[in-house]
């Protein structure tokens, strides 16, 4: 999976995915992960691995409140990893 890495700090690597999300859902599950960063112009690779932890829920709703309003509605009323029927 693919995921937008929004800080580094002193509690280790952060991203956000939606909650009900099948990457989320797996998490919960089994908070043990990994990350990869290529780095295409050197021909290396480095590679993470430890716990995922959700944040807390204000710094969540913090970032969420952060984004694009349309992204803001595009997250709240998509079904994520859900399989859409039809187009209509």
């Amino acid at each position: 999976r693919t995921v937008l890495l929004k800080a580094f700090d002193e509690r280790g690597l952060v991203f956000y995915t939606n909650y009900s999300s099948r990457k989320a859902r797996h998490i919960a599950h089994n908070n043990r992960v990994s990350v990869l960063f290529p780095w295409y112009a050197l021909e290396r690779q480095v590679s993470v691995t430890g716990r995922a932890e959700k944040v807390s829920t204000t710094e969540s709703l913090q970032y969420f409140l952060s984004r694009p309003v349309g992204s803001q509605l595009g997250a709240w009323v998509s079904q994520q990893s859900s399989v859409i029927t039809s187009r209509s």
